[in-house]
This record gives structure tokens, sequence and C-alpha cells, in this order.
């Protein structure tokens, strides 16, 4: 089935499945192979994905969790039919995929001290960024947070990544039992977040880097029927530099936004 109006940059391909493995309460981690190589992906742009069998018609939007070669990773929770579909699929079974999708995250360039935050599922962008940081050498720190310790999904591998990565619970079962909004109170000034994971969570970490005047990106999670920006359905509200309202599409223009420009609905 071809896509309509597919943005120039992105490529529809057929992927296999290597593995598709559990790895928390709902979580899965799921390994592609595809037959040629991948097209460049920068960290915080998705994979807009669907089984070729059963009876799923819209895509699902996924964040790059690892991409390299002719391999991709994914990461996600099962929240309904869709990824619960996704979730059911074994190896040797075929995707189809189209990708890369969105707008990345902005790498600052140096002095900037990188700070990636992730909450919960959040974590496939900017464990992405993490590993092309580390494999730069570039310094940075990560803080990950979750509502209890089976849902730190991936952190030893987080932990070779990042010596400085600060752990965070609701529950206190493991890492420090605390908000990781904890986390941002000894940031130097040249600290730039780069964050994702819950609404909640990302809107009080924007207004704790505004109070600071440190700078801030947020990745948004909408749900997206077409992921092309023609449906309209993942829109959110903005304000331009100008103070100007308006809107903006999260597939498109986003996921990932200056958090300044993102006029957050009230808790």
């Amino acid at each position: 089935m071809t896509e309509p109006c597919q943005p120039p940059s992105a490529q529809q391909m057929m992927a296999t499945v290597v593995a598709n493995q559990a790895c928390g309460p709902g979580i899965h981690l799921l390994e592609l192979t595809c037959a040629a190589a991948l097209p460049a992906i920068a960290p915080g742009q998705f994979a807009f994905l669907r089984p070729r069998h059963g009876d799923i018609f819209l895509r699902r939007p996924l964040g790059v969790h690892e991409a390299e070669g002719t391999r991709l990773r994914l990461l996600f929770d099962v929240v309904g039919r869709g990824t619960a579909a996704l979730a059911a699929v074994q190896p040797g079974q075929e995707l189809d995929l189209l990708l890369p999708l969105g707008h990345p995250f902005e790498i600052p360039p140096p002095p900037a001290l990188p700070v990636l935050v992730a909450g919960g599922l959040g974590l496939p962008p900017l464990h992405f960024l993490a590993r092309q940081l580390h494999a730069a050498q570039r310094p940075f720190r990560m803080l990950y947070g979750a509502r209890t310790a089976a849902r730190l999904v991936l952190a030893d591998d987080l932990a070779a990544l990042c010596p400085q990565l600060r752990l965070f619970t609701d529950d206190g079962s493991a890492g420090e039992h605390a908000q990781i909004t904890a986390g941002l109170a000894d940031l130097p000034p040249q600290a730039h977040l780069l964050v994702c994971g819950p609404t909640p969570m990302m809107r009080a970490v924007a207004s704790a880097a505004a109070q600071a005047g440190l700078a801030c990106q947020v990745s948004l999670e909408e749900r997206m029927a077409c992921g092309l920006g023609v449906c309209m359905g993942c829109v959110c509200r903005t304000r331009n530099a100008d103070g100007q309202e308006g809107r903006a599409r999260v597939c498109v223009e986003g996921p990932v936004f200056p958090a300044q420009e993102v006029l957050w609905d009230s808790p």
C-alpha cells in the first residue's frame, strides 16, 4: 500500500522481526532487520509501523530506540489494540515501516551540557541520543524516572553509556525516592535539557527549567492517524517568539519543540 503525501526524507520499507522481548510490565523491545540500509535517522524522530498480518489498519508511531545499518530497535508500552498487535508479532514475521518522521532534537553545541531527562516510556529517543553522545565522547548527564523499579527498563544499558546517570522512582523502589524534577536542582547554568516522557512530567520539567533560566526541548506525544500532517489529528497549541499563539502538528513540526513554545493544558 502506497502512502499519500509521503515526506521526501521518509522511506517505506519492509522489516523482519528478529526478536520481540518483554522487558517490563507491558513493555516490549522489538528488534527488526531491513533488507536495505536504514535512512539517516536522528534522535527524536519516529517510525510509523503496522504488522502485515491481522486487522490493524492505522500505523502506530514509535520513537526510535536504536538504529544502525539495517537494524532497528523500538521500545514500546502496550496501551491498546495496535500496540498489543505489535507485542504479539513473532520472529520471522514482517512489519510495514515508514521512517524517519518528525522533527528531531537539536543538539546544542559546546559549551552547553546536554542533560537528558527520560520519564518512563519516554526513554527511546533519549537512549538513542545517549548512544550518539557517548560515541562522540561528548560529556552529558541523564535523569531517568518511572513509577516503580519494574518500569525502569534497560537502566543497566544507560549506566554503561552515562556514568552520571541518576534514577528516580515515585515509590522509592529504585534510585532516589523523588520526582525527577529533584534532579534539576544542582544543574550548572550551561545545562540544556532534552526531555521526553508523560505530559505531566514534561510540563513540570519545562516549568522548572524556565524558572532556572535553562534551555529546554520537549518531545510531545499525541495520538496520530496519518503521521504525515494531513489529518490534523495531533495538533498542539504553541506560542512563538513574538507571543503569537498558534497550532502545530506534532507529527511534522514536532514531536520535538522548544519548551517555551508549548502551551501546556492545565494539570
